[in-house]
């Protein structure tokens, strides 16, 4: 369940967006629903992780980035009718990804 209403989410989009970005509305959206929807999955497991992730370091991660780019990997190959599960792991590596980022800048 989106924790930004889609009337927020749209706000945000159309805002963000303008016409001298080198893609179109279209692609500007999607890109923006996909990174939405990884972090309603960030917010969802903080209910329950209360912020664990911040107890390893970037290294540690970006770890986890890769485990989860083979399991994709590994889909990919073997059961890419299982797309959801693929996605899942997708917005975990981005969730990771961020997490990794910010240990490096310092903003944990």
């Amino acid at each position: 369940m989106p924790h930004l209403p889609s009337e927020d989410r749209n706000h945000v989009i159309n805002t963000r967006y303008n016409d001298d970005l080198p893609v179109s509305h279209d692609d500007w959206a999607q890109y923006w629903n996909v990174l939405s929807s990884a972090c309603d999955v960030y917010i969802d497991r903080e209910k329950v992780r209360h912020g664990l992730w911040k107890s390893y370091n970037a290294a540690a991660q970006m770890t986890q980035v890769k485990i989860k780019s083979e399991r994709v990997l590994h889909a990919l190959d073997h059961s890419p009718e299982h797309s959801l599960i693929m996605m899942a792991e997708l917005e975990d590596i981005i969730n990771y990804s961020v997490f990794a980022y910010r240990k490096i800048d310092g903003t944990v």
